[in-house]
């Protein structure tokens, strides 16, 4: 055989090997695009709850499938919610109907492929549907924060504050003074620290920051064990309470300088 036969079955050998490696890697991601994470069983039930009007506050679901509760008294304050990548939004059902009660009207978005930075500009459509929110703050979990930070860049004076949970933004709102708050988890194995630390720069100053001691990255939802997440010390209701807590007060505290 000679050298140049070698070097084209070589060539072949390592074309078919990438070619190979792209297929696998094209179905692993295909399966998790068609097999979301799913609400998890107390997920579905606050859900199936709020939708049937017989709970603290009423939902409802529109014709793209994003997700309204509504508080039981009138607001003119709304959360605008992007789901975290390949979770289904059924699965913050549960922080976001804690954040309704508190009297906030928030919706959780319905992306395309369950992944939310396909779908920056859901935004848009919650706000031109609901006219009598008067003051939006936009955020999400993990890449769904990720999301709605591009969005905050083009939209900065659309909306009262950004609310990012276990997210980062790596557009740059440095620019404004967009408030923002962080909310992280003491034991979560999915955010990198390196990239949460280093994307700080992109923030406006005066940024507010919370750490939930024994939480981690998927109690932000309800869909059950992350792979690869810590081991977290308390439920995923607890985490939710703190985590509503937490932004409970950065809102509060926005009106009140505000006014």
């Amino acid at each position: 055989m000679n050298t140049s036969t070698r070097k084209k079955r070589k060539i072949t050998a390592v074309i078919l090997a990438a070619a190979a490696l792209l297929i696998a890697f094209a179905a692993v991601w295909t399966i998790k695009i068609l097999n979301p994470a799913q609400p998890s069983v107390r997920a579905s039930a606050v859900l199936e709850q709020a939708l049937s009007g017989s709970g603290k506050v009423s939902a409802d679901i529109d014709e793209e499938g994003n997700i309204s509760f509504l508080p039981a008294e009138k607001t003119d304050t709304g959360i605008i919610f992007y789901p975290g990548a390949l979770v289904d939004n059924r699965a913050y059902s549960p922080i976001c109907q804690k954040l309704a009660e508190k009297g906030f009207f928030t919706v959780i978005c319905k992306a395309d492929l369950n992944i939310s930075l396909l779908d920056i500009d859901d935004a848009d459509k919650v706000m031109t549907d609901n006219p009598d929110i008067k003051h939006w703050y936009i955020g999400g979990h993990s890449m769904g924060g990720v999301a709605s930070a591009f969005y905050a860049e083009k939209n900065c004076d659309r909306l009262d504050g950004m609310i990012l949970l276990a997210s980062f933004s790596t557009a740059d709102l440095t620019r404004s003074d967009l408030p923002v708050i962080l909310v992280c988890a003491s034991d979560d194995g999915i955010l990198r620290t390196d990239k949460y630390e280093k994307n700080k720069v992109n923030l406006p100053s005066g940024y507010t920051e919370a750490k939930i001691d024994g939480g981690c990255h998927a109690y932000f939802g309800d869909y059950g064990e992350q792979r690869g997440d810590g081991k977290p010390s308390i439920t995923n209701e607890i985490q939710q309470e703190i985590a509503v807590s937490d932004i409970k007060s950065f809102i509060t505290q926005n009106a009140d300088s505000a006014a």
